[in-house]
């Protein structure tokens, strides 16, 4: 399994976001992991994960899946959730993802997110854009490679 780096700004993944979620991603072949326990403040109800952060995790984990396979980052242009029970701030969530198609630039993407006896949920699929040419350079740059292996790093700078 491959750490992933992070975007250092990124509310869900950034180690430089001080308010941010700051989960670690991994690789597994094609799957892409992490894993997500909401805090009390990220709440709708009392004790229930809000909806929107669900969403995030879900948006992230899946970008990555996306962006893994191409070694590239990219910009979500669709995302759909679809919530299947509260997730409540009592207990730790596995996020999974894999890129299900690919169009030329366009990644399409499946993830869920569940507890640790498999139990889903919310199953989410999304579109992802990957960047060229300058915004792929530019976006290369916000990405923190802090605790990647040479491999990871290697695999990501070699496609600019």
């Amino acid at each position: 399994m491959e750490t992933l780096p992070s975007c250092k700004v990124c509310f869900v993944c950034g180690k430089e976001n001080r308010h941010g979620l700051r989960i670690q991603f991994f690789a597994d072949h094609h799957l892409v992991r992490g894993t997500f326990k909401a805090l009390d403040f990220l709440c709708g109800y009392p004790r229930i994960v809000h909806g929107g952060i669900m969403a995030s995790v879900a948006d992230e984990v899946m970008w990555w899946a996306a962006s893994w396979k191409n070694a590239s980052p990219c910009v979500t242009v669709e995302l759909n959730v679809k919530y299947l029970k509260p997730a409540s701030t009592d207990q730790e969530y596995e996020l999974t993802a894999q890129v299900v198609k690919q169009k030329k630039r366009i990644v399409e993407v499946e993830g869920e997110v569940r507890d640790k006896t498999g139990q889903v949920y919310a199953a989410a699929w999304g579109k992802y854009l990957l960047y060229s040419g300058a915004k792929k350079r530019e976006t290369m740059q916000v990405l923190d490679f802090k605790g990647c292996s040479e491999e990871v790093r290697g695999r990501y700078v070699k496609n600019l």
